[in-house]
């Protein structure tokens, strides 16, 4: 196959920093969901301390490594210019449970209310995917697109 080489991986970790995201959005979503995932399996005892201590341990490393998963998905996602629509659409998804959740969550005093504080976060992933999303498709704001 003519032209179709594959690009060289970078040989130090400069020139892998160096390059930038194809896409803002699920960089910035991944990285978020990185450190929120990571945080209840490296730093227990300070997430416990904001979180409440009636949390079961196992519960919440499982649901850390979850969200830490899908943050690296995004991360891996965001070199990608192409998979725009899909990788919105997961993001989107997991935003609107993970927001429906923190709330849900407070409101039934399950967890103390510093969790609208991630609510928002999530709400404002989802409107800034919305913007992303009518800009790459503006068919789903019920305009036609222009080719």
């Amino acid at each position: 196959m003519i032209g179709l080489a594959p690009e060289p991986l970078p040989t130090d970790l400069r020139q892998l920093t160096a390059r930038r995201p194809e896409n803002l959005v699920p960089f910035v979503q991944g990285f978020y969901y990185v450190l929120v995932g990571l945080a209840p399996v490296l730093a227990q005892g300070s997430f416990r301390a904001v979180s409440g201590p009636e949390a079961d341990p196992w519960v919440l490393r499982a649901y850390g490594l979850v969200v830490a998963a899908i943050g690296v998905a995004l991360l891996a996602a965001s070199r990608k210019r192409a998979a725009v629509a899909d990788t919105g659409r997961l993001a989107v998804g997991v935003a609107v449970v993970l927001a429906t959740a923190d709330v849900v969550f407070v409101v039934t005093r399950a967890v103390p209310a510093v969790y609208l504080l991630d609510a928002a976060v999530e709400a404002a992933f989802v409107c800034w995917w919305a913007r992303v999303m009518l800009l790459h498709q503006p068919e789903l704001a019920g305009r036609a697109r222009l080719a």
